[in-house]
């Protein structure tokens, strides 16, 4: 039986703990995907950049992010 396995809570960017296991980019998210299987993500950015702008880093990536939108 083959799993896929969905993250609904990845993030872009780094928060005040400078956990090194963020990523700065969708590239660096997509390459941690693939090494632990997983298909898609929910995605929401640290530095609170704004919708229009995570949805310009996450265009063309493959289809395998939905966006986290926030509202202030």
């Amino acid at each position: 039986m083959c799993f896929e396995f969905f993250d609904a809570n990845a993030c872009i960017g780094t928060v005040p703990n400078h956990d090194p296991r963020h990523f700065y980019t969708a590239e660096g998210l997509l390459r941690e995907m693939d090494l632990f299987g997983v298909a898609e993500a929910v995605v929401w950015h640290a530095w609170g950049m704004g919708n229009t702008d995570l949805m310009k880093q996450l265009a063309g990536k493959g289809g395998f992010f939905s966006y986290c939108f926030s509202w202030n």
